[in-house]
């Protein structure tokens, strides 16, 4: 799974949402986080639909915050987490 994180240098707020997202995500090897500067992209990030940052993108489905918190975080990444399908011969 792919989630893009959309952040300023300059913001404390994106900061912190930072640091969550690297606290939550430390175990799951499964997770490639890209990291959008939205000062230095400003046209990739207004055409991907951010509007307010720090924000996440997982798909075509959009966490912004004014204020991260951990819970809503990590209820937005296990809610649009893609299902691990396994193979039916794994099964036997």
């Amino acid at each position: 799974m792919k989630i893009t994180f959309y952040h300023s240098a300059l913001c404390p707020r994106c900061y912190l949402a930072r640091s969550i997202l690297l606290d939550i995500l430390q175990d799951s090897q499964d997770i490639l986080i890209e990291e959008i500067d939205v000062l230095a992209h400003p046209l990739r990030t207004w055409s991907d639909g951010i509007r307010v940052f720090p924000a996440l993108k997982i798909g075509d489905r959009i966490l912004g915050s004014i204020l991260p918190s951990r819970n809503k975080m990590l209820a937005f990444i296990q809610e649009n987490r893609s299902p691990v399908t396994v193979p039916e011969t794994a099964c036997r």
